[in-house]
């Protein structure tokens, strides 16, 4: 029979492997780890976090790919999703500012843009829609921080883009449209169950059929 102080050596020896097994996976345990059925992840913080893609048909009967991040443990968007999408749906993510850079890696595909659930959201910079030619859709929902949108946030945008909704936010002052193509006009803008208290002069100079 092993003897009490064997089974601690043999218990040191586990261990040590575990750790020297660990310090060899750090690099991947730092970014995620992802289950084969299901793609979910967890950062060391505890927090989980999963994306995923598909491809699906739009209402023109082309065929698109969509993809989906969710969890608070994902504090920005990530760079290395489906390189053509067209489709992007966050919805949770602990992020509290969506940087100017986080969406350029799908800045020459990228068409419906939706932020849902975003408790932790406080910013958006500018230059955020920079180069988005394709950009259609904006959509943002309950981020109650969200309290202004800088000027210029728009600029970069092209005739492509016909619809911002932006609803159920901090939301306190009427964003600055100018930025917005002249040269088409817009299907919707939607501004709903926000705290707008102040609309600036000059600040909507853009046609939609849906105000």
């Amino acid at each position: 029979m092993p003897t009490d102080r064997c089974w601690r050596m043999l218990h040191m020896a586990v261990m040590c492997i575990l750790v020297h097994g660990m310090a060899a996976m750090t690099s991947d345990w730092s970014a995620t780890i992802r289950a084969k059925d299901e793609q979910a992840a967890m950062t060391f913080s505890g927090e989980f976090w999963w994306c995923d893609c598909w491809n699906t048909t739009a209402d023109e009967g082309e065929e698109m790919a969509e993809c989906r991040c969710k969890g608070a443990g994902l504090l920005d968007v990530p760079n290395n999703l489906h390189s053509g999408v067209q489709a992007l749906l966050l919805s949770g993510l602990g992020m509290s500012t969506l940087k100017n850079n986080s969406l350029q890696p799908y800045k020459n595909s990228l068409q419906d843009l939706t932020l849902n659930e975003m408790k932790n959201l406080e910013r958006i910079e500018t230059g955020t829609f920079n180069n988005m030619k394709h950009l259609r859709t904006i959509y943002i929902s309950e981020a109650p921080l969200l309290r202004v949108l800088p000027g210029g946030i728009f600029a970069g945008l092209t005739d492509s883009f016909l619809s911002l909704r932006i609803m159920r936010t901090g939301l306190e002052h009427f964003p600055d449209l100018r930025d917005i193509s002249q040269g088409s006009i817009m299907h919707m803008i939607d501004l709903e169950a926000n705290r707008i208290r102040e609309i600036k002069s000059n600040s909507v100079r853009v046609k939609a059929y849906q105000l």
